[in-house]
């Protein structure tokens, strides 16, 4: 886990843009965010954003839930002109800290709606737009495929995030899944990282079939105790696989960083987030681990692999 905050570069060396200004942003970030968050402030440079010249990024990196909000008041101290926030507890934290400052959601699984982030989706009529990754969904979803893969499945772990609010909407999703394909959900609900293993060999001894691994969490150390454990697991997100994890079903994040850059660019030239349409992830991705799979002794039925986006071999 990563706790840090980063700026590249200072302000103070970024030469000024035509018009005299620098544009400040802030990213908050979970730690195993950062190549989404790098390539986001890549993607601004073919809009005429260039960190160095007329763009100047706040970098903070976290998973603990009190840092990202200590974070967020600090860039909003800082006087930045909009906040970039990737996963539910940074976007959260953001909200919590400004009504003031523009925030762009880039990839959170929660409801903004229900959750009192906005008005509507069409119209969300404060500071807060972006895009939305349908976490909940995405969660049930993967628990379909794992039974796919995973014949029969009877008994899923389920490795969830206690300082997530997003954790209630997944528990409720994946409940009503599991009951539908007849499968027992069993949560442990963690914080640090250092409470994982414990889980995880309480799941191995009793023969589990599978685990779910929240993606708010320390994916990295998730997967590499899954594997540890001779363990499938599985998450929503595509970093999860290239972490080791068996499977994640997740939103294109070619679609998530294209509609975020859209929007952190229509902000910074003067557009209102409250009249920008919150939008829903569309494009989803079906990414699986062969070498995970091999390590495990598992056979990936044919049907899966030609219905996968991408394979890791």
């Amino acid at each position: 886990m990563c706790a840090m905050a980063c700026a590249v570069p200072a302000a103070s060396h970024a030469a000024p843009a035509r018009d005299g200004k620098v544009a400040r942003i802030a990213m908050l970030v979970p730690a195993p965010q950062q190549a989404r968050a790098a390539g986001i402030v890549k993607a601004l440079g073919p809009l005429g954003w260039q960190v160095g010249r007329n763009l100047h990024v706040e970098l903070r990196v976290s998973d603990a839930p009190p840092l990202l909000d200590a974070h967020a008041a600090e860039v909003v101290a800082l006087g930045v002109d909009l906040i970039v926030a990737l996963q539910t507890p940074a976007v959260l934290a953001a909200h919590r800290a400004t009504r003031r400052v523009p925030i762009v959601m880039a990839g959170a699984a929660i409801d903004p709606v229900a959750g009192g982030l906005a008005q509507s989706l069409a119209v969300p009529g404060g500071k807060l737009t972006g895009i939305t990754v349908q976490g909940a969904h995405l969660a049930g979803k993967s628990l379909e495929i794992v039974s796919e893969l995973r014949t029969p499945t009877r008994n899923v772990g389920l490795l969830a995030n206690g300082t997530d609010p997003f954790t209630r909407d997944l528990l409720t999703n994946l409940q009503q899944a599991a009951a539908a394909l007849r499968v027992r959900l069993h949560t442990a609900e963690v914080g640090a990282p250092a409470q994982y293993e414990a889980a995880f060999a309480t799941w191995a001894a009793a023969r589990t079939d599978a685990v779910f691994v929240q993606p708010s969490l320390a994916i990295e150390r998730a997967a590499m105790l899954a594997l540890a454990h001779r363990l499938p697991s599985f998450s929503f997100v595509r970093g999860y696989v290239s972490a080791g994890g068996l499977l994640a079903y997740a939103a294109n994040p070619d679609e998530l960083a294209r509609q975020s850059v859209d929007y952190i660019d229509r902000i910074l030239r003067g557009a209102d987030p409250g009249v920008l349409p919150i939008v829903q992830s569309s494009s989803f991705d079906l990414s699986i681990n062969l070498r995970t799979a091999k390590a495990l002794g598992l056979q990936v039925p044919r049907a899966l692999m030609l219905r996968a986006s991408e394979v890791l071999e």
